[in-house]
């Protein structure tokens, strides 16, 4: 098995785990329910281990193409307490042993202890951070503070970090994706917006809610992405302009 694999997610183009499972238990955790989904049972998911699969990561990396988009981590939180100095690590070999830019996405303000890496490649790292509200709700009850990760994200931005938030999924109810954009805009390169998996909506949320947020967004002037699986509530031309985003996104 690989470290370095191939992603399914549009706007990157690799993955890496640093572990199987992650200790921030959110309920929305779709790489749990995916696992789950595909090995019909999963244990342990609280308690993370480390990926096994890291031991291959040094003679892999030098293999991914330059210029290329690593994401740490697909199903996972790269930043949980029990394996802050392995995450380093692979950061510093896939910086160190490619030329590839790596995306760092997490939940946690804990990435600051990175922060003197990132600034050294600031060129080939995008810090973000995900956030589903503001405050704090009942869908990530282990996770870091929304609190702490904006304040993270607004020290990432005084350095100079490119930086991106993934509003991701957007809760029915909870998450008010204009409100974050409004509030975050100052300290954000782009933001990325996807719906919520795994779980039942109300009727028609998305196919009524998008069009007034998508409006809105562009009288803001941020930049933002759609991802896929919103896609069937926009129009032909809409699909088009957020697939060229995608691809376009965090290079």
């Amino acid at each position: 098995m690989k470290a370095v694999k191939k992603s399914g997610i549009e706007w990157t183009d690799f993955g890496v785990n640093i572990t199987k499972g992650c200790s921030y238990a959110c309920k929305y955790c779709y790489g749990k329910f995916m696992l789950v989904k595909r090995f019909k049972k999963l244990e342990h998911w609280e308690k993370p281990a480390l990926n096994p699969h890291l031991k291959n990561l040094r003679k892999e990396v030098s293999k991914i193409p330059k210029g290329a988009r690593v994401l740490l981590c697909p199903t996972c939180d790269p930043y949980q307490p029990e394996h802050l100095e392995k995450t380093r690590s692979v950061i510093e070999t896939i910086l160190e042993k490619s030329e590839a830019k790596v995306l760092v996405l997490t939940k946690s303000h804990m990435a600051m202890q990175d922060y003197d890496l990132f600034s050294e490649y600031k060129s080939r790292v995008w810090l973000g951070f995900t956030v589903t509200s503001l405050s704090v709700n009942e869908w990530e009850p282990l996770a870091p503070p929304p609190s702490l990760r904006i304040d993270a994200l607004k020290r990432a931005k005084s350095l100079g970090l490119n930086t991106f938030v993934s509003i991701e999924p957007w809760l029915p109810g909870i998450t008010k994706p204009v409100e974050i954009a409004r509030e975050l805009r100052k300290y954000v390169d782009w933001f990325i917006i996807g719906k919520l998996s795994y779980f039942k909506t109300p009727e028609g949320y998305y196919r009524k809610q998008l069009p007034e947020v998508i409006r809105k967004l562009e009288i803001m002037e941020v930049r933002y992405l759609i991802k896929d699986n919103l896609h069937k509530y926009l129009d032909k031309k809409g699909k088009e302009k957020h697939r060229k985003i995608a691809e376009a996104i965090c290079r």
